[in-house]
């Protein structure tokens, strides 16, 4: 037995190696726009005078992660997939050493079905990380730990932030009341940061603020998908970094996701504040409400769940969602920029996989899984 678990750790860190070289090796297929564009915001944060000019679409600490590959000896793309791709290997290790070495499999596996086509040419793999150190400090009861790494992931990539509602519940549910404290010291920190940026950099600083609300809905997200089915005159256009549908249905039907994607929400911390679910399970629910209700899903976002994912069970609907949104991206999106007329395949498998992420969710929510994670 010992020798097949040595043999499993063993293989799990050569596949890994393994991952990381292929997702190098297909950043051509991706044309990673993405990477020429972190690459100028770190050239500009470096022209004098010193950081005045910040990322327009993204919060100010990605900064930090768009910098490090200049400490590299190698060319900024390949300096950046270093990074990345060190960073998801850290990851892999913290799943392997804080759960087992099934998760780690289960993890690397979720990875290579679909997310190794954006591994390395996106900087989420980074907010994932941060994002699961802020729920192991949940679970581990180290509130102040969990607030700190929830702030300093929203600064990141927003999307971390998610944990803290959910610490702040676990928090009061040991102490039987609600850490003011921590969530105002918390709010302070990352509005310093920001208010620092703004002084820095002027109002430009701040732009990321208003980005997401100024842009049409994206060819990922349910409301752009739901909108070109139910309008045969929808237009896709491009725009803020992404591919993105055109019509009316796009207003009513952002409104209508996401009031039922803050019900969902609402809903998920009444039954974590009533013991029915685990802060893992909350996490995730919330996120995928989030996700599901906004009008921005890329396919990189698809690496923000591998934490989450690696603590349950092997999902066949998970698996069906990595599967779906690597045959959107690259494959049917470069296929429809080049020929247009056929969109409607890759919106439709963008669908799928929105589909098959919330069926992954609801397959958890009615197991005893939920409840102890």
């Amino acid at each position: 037995m010992t020798s097949h678990s040595s043999l499993l750790g063993a293989g799990l860190w050569v596949a890994a190696g393994a991952l990381v070289v292929g997702a190098w090796l297909v950043l051509p297929l991706t044309h990673s726009y993405d990477v020429a564009e972190y690459q100028r915001y770190a050239a500009a944060a470096l022209s004098p005078p010193w950081f005045t000019r910040w990322p327009r679409e993204y919060p100010p600490l990605s900064l930090a992660v768009f910098l490090l590959p200049r400490l590299l000896p190698l060319p900024y793309p390949d300096a950046f997939a270093a990074v990345t791709a060190g960073a998801y290997l850290g990851l892999l290790w913290w799943v392997r050493r804080r759960l087992d070495l099934a998760a780690a499999w289960r993890l690397l596996g979720y990875t290579a079905l679909g997310g190794g086509f954006v591994l390395e040419g996106r900087y989420d793999v980074v907010a994932a990380a941060v994002a699961a150190l802020a729920l192991a400090a949940v679970e581990g009861r180290r509130f102040g730990q969990a607030w700190a790494w929830a702030g300093a992931g929203f600064l990141v990539k927003l999307f971390p932030a998610a944990v803290a509602p959910v610490a702040a519940l676990v928090e009061a549910r040991q102490t039987r009341r609600l850490p003011w404290a921590r969530g105002g010291w918390t709010a302070a920190g990352v509005a310093a940061v920001v208010i620092g940026a703004g002084l820095r950099g002027g109002p430009g600083a701040w732009s990321w603020v208003g980005y997401f609300a100024g842009r049409p809905p994206e060819v990922g997200s349910v409301v752009g998908e739901l909108a070109a089915l139910a309008d045969p005159k929808h237009r896709i256009v491009f725009g803020f970094g992404s591919i993105n549908v055109v019509s009316p249905w796009t207003a009513p039907l952002g409104a209508l996701l996401a009031g039922l994607a803050a019900a969902v929400v609402v809903g998920v911390l009444v039954q974590l504040w009533r013991g029915r679910i685990g802060p893992v399970t909350a996490t995730l629910t919330i996120l995928t409400a989030v996700l599901l209700g906004s009008k921005v899903f890329s396919v990189q976002f698809l690496l923000w769940f591998l934490p989450w994912w690696s603590y349950y069970r092997f999902s066949p609907w998970w698996a069906g969602t990595a599967v779906a949104s690597s045959l959107a991206y690259p494959f049917a999106y470069n296929w429809a920029s080049a020929h247009p007329a056929w969109w409607n395949l890759d919106l439709g498998l963008l669908l799928a996989r929105s589909i098959l992420l919330a069926g992954g969710v609801w397959a958890v929510w009615r197991t005893p899984m939920a409840r102890r994670l």
